[in-house]
């Protein structure tokens, strides 16, 4: 009999915009990401219900960050010399050749040890991929050159649900871009989008690939070729790419642009269908990311990033950041040196409450324009269930609705039962007698709420011929994700809490004959706010995180192939994806109409240019909604000033630039709730150039504001205050060793991903080392770990442990502890040790 709770992981939670808890009977009003008037902790339990809930929509996208163990392992090998881009500008294409030299003296050593070179790094990182099999780590970290091994892990599309039902796009919308004129290395600037494969056909994508198109180039990095279109056996299954191309091509930021202006794109294709957890899912590898990063610094391949790709956007996530060695971080903020703007979700793991937040790679970087999403100014669909008993009848709701529309037809209830209690339709069979008859056509359907996404018990309802479907949450806290569109459910759905659960089964036991009809609730209007999937919070040394938020939910975008009558499709897009086209659209036009900036300035101008929603603190929104700018004298840096408090006082720090050539003095004053206090006064900033800034502050919290000798404003930007995560003691576990013979079985705790009193604890362990401590005394046997600094996802590990011991060696037969030994993101070392074990 299978358990009947389920379980909320957040590990995996999806997303959601808004959440309609069905917990009550009578009458529940949708949640929004904070509940006007609720107290502190039922507010922070709603938005983590709301984030959660999204894990049963169509599938849970956030990606799992590290692959299935097999025969084999993929690494990314961090060299000691420094890459191309640490070299002065005019010397970078000699310093490639340098870097690849000396890789050239290392792979003959590398390929004896049984590896095979799957990417070579040399512009942004100096690092080698390699594959080898699996248990070779430790004698690759001795090499000398080699100072840290980092495992191969996965990004996902930042997307926060399945797309809805794709459509056909009508003749009189197959407005294709302006193509840009052939216009050589002088002509527009460039835009590299690094994400799933683009089908540049589709008419709003220009209709073609080549230096005449909107789509000029690219790579493919998992087939090896210079074509990144998806994978024509699978379009759909990399749609995310040409919807985020489609995002940025047809910009409202780009209008106006003549046909030698209008930027050109890059596309450049890392997502590929991984198998993990038994089934195929669209996942970008790491080392696929970092060579297409080099790719977009780099185009021609000479080692000069000077033909560096303006804007590079990346649409791709991983929730909760980590620490340790992190080449694809190394590589963004490399991208920076080199002129690059980069710009990236913020992430779809929504809110945690605590330190750090929910902001994962590549958006927690310094350099980075991390964006997060803005939900729809809708309130989130309900429905009541209006049950008729002859002249009699009853409504149950509002209750949360996803899918299909509703008729409102009356229908009967069909409650599906199994040897637990209500079913919750996993399988087809279960929707149908043993001789294969439907129990449930033209019905209610009501099941159990599972493990599984909703859309596909939706599927397998419809396909048995039922009309609706109710999800009675039984056990759990009546959550339900406020989906956007259908999501491609073909059926209405509904979600009921316990009670409304119990209700409507006891209704439909006692009065076999009843009807109820799913009567839509009309959309009401409702204030734009932070969508509650977005990913927000400080990053592990404090930062704030995003830098701003834009419209995420349901954005038109082009979808891969052809549709049944052969014509171009479109589906929406939700998720912080979506926020991070439109943004790197503004950012491209900034470079565009100012092509004197660099990456700082760009980000400094945004974040300035930002438009605060209401109501909604700093923390969550960054500095607001991304926009155009349209003045930019100074650029401030940081983009968001972070103040620091020592004893009772706050202070920050900041270098102002000078961006429009006319210099200081200027005042400085911080803009708090008690209005405008002067910081500084008399700043003296030379035309063009720069002055570091220390201010004391009479808050944590507001704004700096910049003005003239004449009181003209020029730069305004938020302030928020320093919160690094704190120590983790309890974030690595003690391990539990089974041992037979010669060989030990270690399962060990790593990291921290845990809900309890309304927070979300996240804690990475980086630095991850094993070793054998002879129980008798003597020096630790080192076992695993040497030079792998990467951070590990938080889980439980298994690791085998043979007498056999990294350096080749034999341990002496007896008994032992295992010592593991970690590093918690404050830098702490942590030791734990198992009970003694025999081994030999």
């Amino acid at each position: 009999m299978r358990p009947r709770r389920r379980r909320i992981a957040l590990v995996a939670a999806g997303a959601a915009v808004l959440v309609a808890p069905a917990a009550a009977a009578a009458h529940v009003t949708p949640a929004p990401l904070v509940l006007p008037g609720a107290d502190a902790l039922a507010a922070r339990d709603s938005a983590l219900a709301a984030a959660a809930a999204w894990r049963g929509t169509l599938e849970a996208f956030r990606a799992p960050q590290l692959p299935t163990p097999g025969d084999s392992e993929s690494v990314i090998l961090m060299l000691a010399d420094p890459p191309a881009v640490a070299a002065d500008a005019g010397d970078r294409a000699a310093a490639a050749a340098a870097v690849t030299a000396g890789q050239d003296e290392v792979i003959p050593v590398l390929e004896s040890l049984g590896a095979t070179v799957t990417f070579r790094y040399r512009v942004l990182v100096n690092a080698i991929g390699v594959r080898l099999p699996a248990g070779r780590l430790e004698a690759l970290a001795a090499l000398p050159e080699v100072t840290a091994v980092v495992p191969v892990g996965f990004l996902a599309p930042a997307q926060a649900a399945g797309p809805g039902e794709p459509s056909p796009l009508p003749g009189a919308n197959w407005r294709r871009p302006d193509a840009p004129i052939d216009t050589g290395a002088d002509g527009p600037a460039h835009i590299a989008l690094i994400d799933a494969g683009v089908d540049t056909s589709h008419p709003w994508l220009g209709g073609g690939l080549g230096p005449t198109f909107p789509v000029i180039g690219g790579w493919d990095l998992v087939d090896g070729d210079p074509d990144p279109s998806p994978d024509p056996a699978d379009p759909a299954g990399e749609a995310h790419g040409t919807q985020m191309a489609s995002l940025v091509l047809r910009s409202a930021a780009l209008e106006g642009l003549g046909p030698a202006d209008r930027p050109r794109l890059l596309a450049y294709r890392v997502v590929a269908r991984e198998p993990v957890g038994g089934r195929l899912r669209p996942l970008a590898r790491t080392d696929r990311v970092l060579a297409a990063l080099e790719h977009a610094v780099d185009p021609d391949g000479d080692g000069d990033p000077s033909d560096t790709a303006e804007v590079i956007l990346l649409g791709l996530a991983a929730g909760f950041e980590g620490t340790g060695a992190d080449p694809v971080a190394a590589a963004l903020a490399a991208a920076d040196r080199a002129g690059a703007t980069v710009v990236a979700p913020a992430g779809n793991d929504g809110p945690t409450f605590t330190r750090p937040g929910s902001v994962g790679g590549p958006a927690a970087g310094p350099t980075v324009i991390a964006v997060g999403g803005v939900s729809e100014p809708v309130a989130p669909r309900t429905a009541h269930l209006d049950a008729r008993l002859g002249p009699a009848a009853a409504r149950l709701g509002p209750l949360p609705l996803m899918g299909a529309p509703s008729r409102g037809d009356p229908l009967p209830v069909a409650v599906l039962r199994d040897d637990a209690g209500v079913s919750q339709g996993g399988a087809p069979e279960d929707f149908r007698t043993p001789e294969g008859v439907s129990r449930v056509t033209g019905a209610l359907v009501v099941v159990s709420r599972g493990d599984a996404p909703i859309g596909e018990t939706a599927a397998r309802a419809a396909e048995a011929g039922a009309a609706a479907l109710a999800l009675w949450d039984e056990d759990g806290a009546g959550a339900f994700p406020a989906i956007p569109g259908t999501s491609g459910m073909p059926i209405p759905v509904v979600g009921l809490g316990a009670a409304q659960g119990t209700a409507l089964v006891r209704l439909a036991g006692t009065t076999p004959d009843v009807r109820v009809s799913v009567a839509e609730t009309p959309p009401a209007a409702a204030a734009p706010a932070v969508a509650s999937f977005s990913s927000w919070g400080p990053t592990i040394d404090g930062r704030q995180k995003p830098d701003l938020v834009a419209p995420a939910v349901d954005r038109p975008a082009a979808w891969p192939g052809r549709g049944p009558d052969g014509g171009p499709q479109t589906a929406p897009l939700t998720g912080t994806s979506a926020a991070a086209a439109q943004t790197a659209a503004i950012a491209l036009r900034v470079r565009i109409d100012r092509p004197e900036l660099g990456p700082r300035a760009v980000h400094s101008l945004m974040v300035q240019a930002g438009r605060p929603l209401a109501g909604v603190p700093a923390a969550r929104q960054g500095a607001g909604v991304a926009a155009l700018p349209t003045g930019g004298a100074l650029r401030t840096e940081p983009a968001i000033v972070t103040s620091v408090r020592r004893g009772g006082d706050w202070t920050a720090e900041l270098t102002l630039t000078d961006l429009a050539g006319g210099g200081g003095p200027y005042t400085v004053l911080f803009a708090g709730a008690a209005g405008e206090t002067v910081v500084a006064r008399d700043v003296a900033l030379p035309p063009s150039g720069r002055r570091a800034l220390a201010a004391a502050l009479p808050g944590g919290t507001g704004h700096l504001v910049v003005r003239d000798g004449e009181g003209h404003l020029l730069a305004r930007t938020p302030v928020l205050p320093l919160r690094p995560a704190g120590a983790a003691p309890d974030a690595l576990g003690v391990p539990e060793v089974r041992a037979d013979a010669g060989l030990a079985e270690v399962r060990v705790t790593l990291g921290l991903l845990r809900r309890a009193d309304g927070r979300v604890r996240s804690v990475r362990l980086s630095g991850v080392r094993l070793a054998l401590v002879p129980a008798g005394g003597g020096a630790p046997l080192p076992v695993a770990g040497a030079g792998q600094r990467a951070s590990w996802p938080a889980g439980t590990y298994r690791f085998l442990v043979a007498r056999r011991l990294a350096s080749g060696l034999d341990a002496p037969a007896g008994r032992y502890r295992l010592r593991v030994t970690a590093t918690s993101p404050d830098g702490a070392v942590l030791r734990r040790t198992s009970a003694p074990f025999p081994l030999g």
